[in-house]
């Protein structure tokens, strides 16, 4: 099968390993991404307009005439509905008479538009299924579990947190409660993906504590199963569609905002090394088994052979 991937995100690492592993399993895969988007830069990509943000940018011509060129099976387009890049990923597929298929995370309708007529549909979570009218749900990349692997490695930090240095990611009730309990907390952002798996190696539980707002909850969060899949046990909050992904998973699920529950918590795993280290061999058991990158690339191919 031959399958056109477009959207910003394949500039991120996890997304490029995921494409390898769809390649590994026979098929051929074209990649049209940004040669930058903003802090982020990949080789081979096209020149976009990123300062429209993530709603207005588009890709060139170019990018069309190429894709025709490679003449896909499937277009796969890595863009919500209310991106402009979206609307074109279509308009492209029709011109190609070609499949067109999009992912879609968005688990709120503030920006809810219409699917287009003659697409299909996959969502992140079972809100955005629901939200979208879709019966296929699947994560938009799996988890490159070579990379993010346990290592032998000393612990030099109590807590890690990986992901954005903001508010509605529960930031501050993390500091809060390491600071009460006076644990070492290391806080990872705009690091190298690369280097993201040596750090939460060098420490002892992974804490990510987000809550929802009127204008965002959480859809996936990658954090968590790229913590689980170094062998950390893993602390986070009941937010957005966490506990739909995560149900099955050793996660452990506590409230939204709640700093004495998410203090205690962390208390209690943190003074339990059996059961430390008993949460942390099922993370990495649970995200090899149900998200890895070739787990999710077999599913995604099943679904476009199913369509």
């Amino acid at each position: 099968m031959k399958i056109t991937i477009i959207g910003h995100s394949l500039v991120h690492p996890r997304q490029y390993f995921f494409a390898q592993a769809i390649r590994e399993l026979g098929h051929e895969v074209q990649e049209i991404y940004p040669s930058r988007w903003f802090n982020l830069t990949r080789e081979g990509g096209y020149e976009v307009d990123f300062t429209k943000g993530i709603a207005g940018y588009t890709f060139p011509e170019k990018a069309f005439y190429d894709i025709e060129k490679f003449g896909p099976d499937v277009i796969y387009s890595m863009s919500e509905v209310w991106q402009a890049q979206t609307l074109l990923s279509v308009n492209w597929a029709r011109r190609l008479n070609t499949k067109c298929v999009l992912f879609v995370w968005e688990n709120k309708d503030l920006h809810f538009f219409e699917v287009p007529k003659g697409t299909y549909v996959i969502a992140g979570n079972s809100e955005a299924a629901k939200l979208h009218n879709t019966q296929y749900i699947l994560p938009q990349v799996g988890l490159n579990t070579d990379l993010f692997k346990p290592m032998e490695v000393d612990k030099e930090y109590d807590l890690i947190y990986v992901g954005r240095e903001v508010e509605e990611k529960g930031i501050n009730y993390i500091k809060n409660s390491a600071e009460k309990l006076n644990l070492k907390l290391l806080i990872v952002s705009n690091k190298r993906y690369e280097d993201i798996p040596e750090l939460l190696n060098k420490s002892r539980v992974m804490v990510s504590y987000p809550f929802e707002t009127n204008f965002w909850k959480p859809q996936f969060e990658y954090n968590l199963a790229e913590a689980m899949s170094c062998g950390l046990p893993v602390i986070t909050s009941n937010a957005g569609s966490i506990p739909d992904v995560y149900f099955s998973s050793p996660a452990i699920i506590i409230p939204q905002r709640d700093q004495y529950m998410l203090t205690k918590t962390i208390k209690t795993i943190i003074n339990d090394k059996k059961r430390m280290m008993n949460l942390g061999e099922a993370g990495v058991k649970w995200v090899r088994y149900n998200l890895s990158n070739k787990i999710i690339a077999k599913r995604l191919i099943q679904i476009f052979e199913e369509i």
